[in-house]
């Protein structure tokens, strides 16, 4: 067997895998709004996550989606310009209707080369994005404990006849669209659970990322610099290659990107908000959650 064999026979079950993460044999047979738009995409992917609220506290994240709105609650370096996802329903974004732009990119004004459109939906149930070359489906069903099952299904077609934009949506799909939509799925499921859960609101406390991680007890709020994507290969990853870039457009040397998080502790609870990544102004952090400076 020659040394390419084995990965060439086996990347056809990796596909399989993240293409149907999270998701049941019935959830990837199962039909779903715009399934018969685009028949013969060459890209189908549909992933799933149980999560613990009823839908009706699902479904205003999903409304107010759409690159600096509310973000895609993912990777917020590539997929919203750095600008932090939000952590709160917004009222402002909570209109819904037919023909509703959902940008993918910060380029005004939309079209559909950088946008979804809202093709149609079912308040609570399901939610359907299109565009010329693909389809972006929700659905929340209800269990019996009235927590929601969150499945969603994208369907992209390559257009040869432009190597080009093929070529780029294929290297996306098939590389890059996994790691963002799982996170995305784990953004939505942390947030509807935060705001509808007061236990977890109660036992979150600031982000574990970090194994070993030095959480503050007594009352005050502090001031931390993470290293960016501490725990998360794709986040550090993505982050150094687009620091190299920016490095080398304004003839400098390239520096770490850091996060910061503001965590409150009171009688109690602790809560935290982390913010955007910026450059940091010295080596790396050794131990993740070392306060650079305690404000209380």
């Amino acid at each position: 067997m020659s040394p390419t064999t084995f990965p060439r026979c086996t990347a056809p079950l990796y596909r399989t895998w993240h293409t149907h993460w999270g998701a049941t044999p019935d959830e990837i047979t199962s039909e779903l709004p715009g399934d018969t738009l685009l028949p013969h995409a060459q890209f189908r992917s549909t992933r799933a996550i149980t999560i613990d609220a009823p839908p009706e506290a699902v479904w205003p994240w999903l409304v107010q989606v759409g690159c600096l709105r509310a973000g895609f609650y993912s990777n917020d370096l590539l997929d919203n310009l750095a600008y932090p996802s939000a952590t709160t329903i917004r009222p402002d974004l909570q209109h819904l209707e037919v023909g509703q732009w959902v940008p993918m990119s910060p380029t005004p004004p939309p079209t559909e080369r950088t946008a979804f459109k809202v093709h149609s939906f079912d308040t609570n149930s399901w939610l359907l994005w299109t565009k010329p070359d693909g389809t972006w489906s929700w659905r929340l069903t209800r269990s019996d404990t009235n927590t929601t099952r969150l499945v969603t299904r994208v369907h992209a077609v390559y257009d040869w006849h432009h190597p080009l934009s093929a070529l780029f949506g294929a290297v996306l799909m098939e590389f890059g669209d996994f790691a963002m939509q799982r996170r995305m799925l784990r953004g939505i499921k942390l947030r509807a659970e935060a705001l509808t859960s007061p236990q977890s609101r109660h036992h979150r406390g600031p982000p574990q990322a970090v194994p070993g991680a030095n959480t503050p007890t007594a009352p005050g709020v502090y001031l931390y610099w993470i290293p960016l994507g501490a725990g998360a290969r794709v986040v550090r990853s993505s982050g150094r290659f687009f620091e190299t870039l920016s490095a080398l457009a304004q003839r400098r040397p390239r520096r770490d990107l850091y996060h910061s998080a503001l965590v409150a502790v009171t009688a109690d609870a602790p809560f935290s908000v982390e913010m955007t990544p910026i450059p940091g102004p010295r080596g790396p952090e050794i131990a993740a959650w070392s306060p650079k400076a305690p404000l209380a």
